[in-house]
């Protein structure tokens, strides 16, 4: 398996987040998950751990290792994103754009409903 059995999003993304040796390392890891047939190495899996790991290669194999169970990981993933739900089936340019309209669509409802009481976001004393 190469990098190149991997959709595009993903690819760019481990090649963007990590340096260039880690990245083969992090390829070779992925490749072996997969050949074991390892739930842990689908798309969905891999952009979550790629995204949990946030360009930190020992990161990356820390979550893989203390996970029983991949949906762990998906819910962690989501939970960190802040948009619950959509179980990073998607490519990582469709995620940046979910992430986008769901801030425009809350800035417009904000706007629409208008705003919040002044005292609303003051500190309780």
């Amino acid at each position: 398996m190469t990098s190149m059995d991997l959709p595009k999003d993903i690819v760019e993304r481990v090649k963007r987040d990590f340096q260039k040796e880690e990245a083969a390392f992090i390829f070779d890891q992925i490749s072996f998950g997969r050949r074991v047939k390892s739930i842990f190495y689908t798309d969905s899996c891999i952009r979550a751990v790629v995204y949990l790991a946030n360009g930190n290669v020992l990161e990356f194999c820390k979550i893989l290792l203390r996970s029983y169970d991949y949906r762990d990981i998906l819910m962690e993933a989501e939970q960190k994103s802040g948009n619950t739900g959509h179980y990073f089936h998607v490519s990582f340019d469709e995620i940046e754009k979910i992430n986008l309209r769901i801030q425009q669509d809350l800035a417009q409802r904000a706007e629409e409903e208008g705003s919040l009481p002044g005292d609303f976001h003051q500190e309780k004393e």
